[in-house]
This record gives structure tokens, sequence and C-alpha cells, in this order.
């Protein structure tokens, strides 16, 4: 045989058995696992595929935000719903001032300016009420409509309410109030009422004597968020080491908790998380490996941190020492 022509069937030889090789690693190696089901999933997870939206379009939770753009999304460490200008709870908002819903109770013309500089306010001037009578239920006769308007239960008192707009009865130095009367009875205050729904005039009261009250306020930015911080109330530490730890919590969010031990190398011993709404609310603490190892039959001292994150990203911590052991 020529030397030509046993290379030839020498190198025949070395395909078959490289084809060989090939369909037996098809069937018994990475093949099969090819034919296995592939688990698809709208998060990004390390051993699904990431299921694309309706548009064939990768999600948007998919894609992480740089630490810059992070940073640019907060002005001042507040989100855009704390920069937004919005009005105090339980007011009604009219255009670029706010209004309490209802009345925040009698007092001279004093007293209330007292009251609502307290609260942020100002009392509202009788314009202001009349113009907001059509979207606020004010204090109004007997015979107005109890559904958009504040009127006496029996029916037999008419209602109106105070305004910081005052006029004279008394002019010159007749007018003026003295060391023994700062508050003279020629300076009075104009009352309205709701009038049904169009605002009226109900007369003018000297500015010493009680009447009902309301506050107006600025539209104002909310400043930054306070973090919502738990209270742990107990921890209790079961061999294992197990942890059980209950908190009140000011916000609902994800709660995270991990025990650490104490020293040169602390290690995480156990670890719980769950999203719990607010309230009073219980986390257990399952043990890690690498915590049992580093506590073998010995007790050591460890610090159980408890995280509340709200959905906008806030977050507050507590934490409390204790003794955990692995058997």
């Amino acid at each position: 045989m020529t030397g030509p022509l046993l290379a030839a069937r020498l190198a025949g030889a070395i395909a078959l058995l490289l084809a060989a090789v090939a369909v037996l690693l098809a069937t018994t190696g990475p093949g099969r696992a090819a034919r296995e089901p592939v688990r698809a999933s709208s998060a990004p997870r390390e051993d699904a595929a990431l299921r694309l939206d309706r548009h064939g379009r990768f999600p948007r939770e998919a894609i992480p935000t740089v630490d810059r753009a992070a940073r640019t999304m907060r002005v001042g460490g507040m989100t855009p719903s704390r920069i937004r200008l919005r009005c105090p709870a339980a007011t009604v908002t009219l255009g670029t001032w706010c209004l309490d819903r209802d009345v925040r109770g009698r007092g001279t013309y004093p007293e209330a300016a007292r009251a609502c500089i307290a609260r942020g306010g100002v009392v509202p001037t009788a314009g202001e009420l009349v113009g907001a009578a059509p979207r606020v239920r004010l204090s109004s006769r007997a015979d107005d409509r109890p559904g958009s308007a504040l009127v006496a239960g029996d029916g037999a008192t008419d209602l109106r309410e105070l305004t910081s707009t005052t006029i004279t009865t008394r002019t010159g130095s007749a007018a003026a109030g003295g060391p023994g009367t700062p508050l003279p009875t020629s300076l009075q205050y104009v009352t309205v009422f709701d009038n049904r729904d169009h605002g009226g005039f109900a007369g003018a009261v000297p500015v010493g004597e009680p009447e009902r009250f309301r506050c107006a306020y600025r539209r104002r930015q909310l400043g930054p968020a306070t973090p919502p911080t738990p209270t742990l109330v107990s921890v209790a530490a079961r061999r294992g080491p197990r942890i059980t730890v209950r908190a009140d919590l000011p916000r609902a969010g994800l709660v995270r908790a991990t025990a650490t031990t104490t020293g040169r190398r602390p290690v995480v011993v156990a670890f719980g998380a769950a999203r719990l709404a607010a309230g009073r609310r219980t986390v257990r603490l399952a043990p890690t490996r690498a915590g049992r190892r580093a506590l073998g039959r010995g007790r050591r001292t460890a610090v159980v941190r408890l995280t509340l994150r709200r959905s906008d990203g806030l977050t507050g911590a507590a934490s409390r020492r204790t003794r955990v052991a692995a058997r």
C-alpha cells in the first residue's frame, strides 16, 4: 500500500471516530440538557431566561439604574413626589392654595389667627371663603342643604364662619384700642356663610367674640421624608440558631432581618425577609450554614438588625444584641 493511500484511509478513520464521539456527546451530554424545557421569568434570574414584554422588548426592571442616574433622580435627598407642591392632609386644593375641609373650632380673632399660624396657615379672607363656597362645605343657615353645607343639627341656629377681613365702625382716635382695651368693639371681622354654594356675607362681629373658623394654606413641598424606622419589641433566640423578631412597623414595605456575630470576622448566622404591612409583625430568621460552622458548640453575641424599605426606596433600621448558639 502506497503512502498517500494509507494517509487517506487513516484520515477517514479519524473523521469517523470524531463523528461517533460527537453523536455520543449529543445524546448523553449537553444535548440532553438542550432538550429540557427552558425556564422563563419576567424578572432577571440566573437560572432562567428573560421573558420579553408584549412589544418584544426587555422589561424596564431588567435594566439596572447606574449609580449616577440613581442620584440624579433625587434632589436634596427628595424624590419627585416629595418635591411636587401639594396641600396638607384634610384640606381641599383650590388652585395655588388649600383650605381646611372642616372648621377647626371656635375662637376669637386673635385665637383663630394663632391657631392657624401654629399649623403653618392663616385665617382666610372673606373673598377666599366666598369663592370657595362651591367647593367646600361652609357653615350656613338652618334652611340650607346638609349635603353641601354645615348646618345646625336641630335646625334652630344659623351658622357662620370667621374671616381675616376686618372693618371698623368708628374713625379716628375713637377707633383705636388702648392698653386696657386691645380688642375694641369697634374693630370687627366679616363673617361668611354658604348660601347654597354661592357664598354670602353674614355681617360683622367684634374681634373679641368667638366664632367658627378654619385655616387656609399655600401649597408646599413635603420636604425630605422621615425614614420609616421600625421598633424592635422582642428578639427571641433558640438553638439552631433560629431567631424570632417582633417589631412595630410604621409603614408597609420589604423587611430584612440579619443576625451577625460580633468580632474581627463577623458572620451572618441567620437571615429572614418578608414583605409586610404596617403594624406589629413577626419576622423569623433561618440559620445559615456559615453561621452554624462559625458557632460550633459555643455561644456568641450577635447583632440582630432589621431594616424596613418602603416602595419609594426610603429605608429605616433598628438593631439589638442577643446570644446565639448552634446546638
